[in-house]
C-alpha cells in the first residue's frame, strides 16, 4: 500500500522506488552529458514542456543496468497528477 503523496512505484530487479513529483532537471544532468538537459525540454510558446524529471524515495535498492525490465506499479484510484516539488 502506498502513502498519500505516492503517485506510483517504479520497480527493476529488486530495486523499488517509490515516485512522489515533479522534479525541476537540475544541472548535473549535464555534467553526466552534455546537452542532456535541453534534450530533456520543449520549449513552446506558452512555456516549458519537461520530458522528465521526478522527486522518488528508494524503497529497496540494488543494481540497475541499461537492459534491465522496468516496471512501473500505479497506485489504486483515483490516479492524481504529480505535484511540482521545486527547490
Amino acid at each position: 500500500m502506498t502513502s498519500p503523496g505516492v503517485v506510483g512505484d517504479v520497480h527493476s530487479g529488486e530495486s523499488e522506488i517509490e515516485i512522489t513529483g515533479l522534479r525541476n532537471l537540475c544541472k548535473q544532468l549535464d555534467e553526466f552529458q552534455e546537452g542532456l538537459r535541453d534534450a530533456l525540454l520543449i520549449r513552446t510558446d506558452t512555456g516549458l514542456i519537461r520530458k522528465a524529471g521526478v522527486m522518488g524515495i528508494v524503497k529497496a535498492g540494488g543494481e540497475i543496468s541499461v537492459a534491465d525490465e522496468i516496471e512501473v506499479c500505479l497506485p489504486e484510484e483515483p490516479h492524481r497528477k504529480l505535484i511540482p516539488v521545486w527547490n
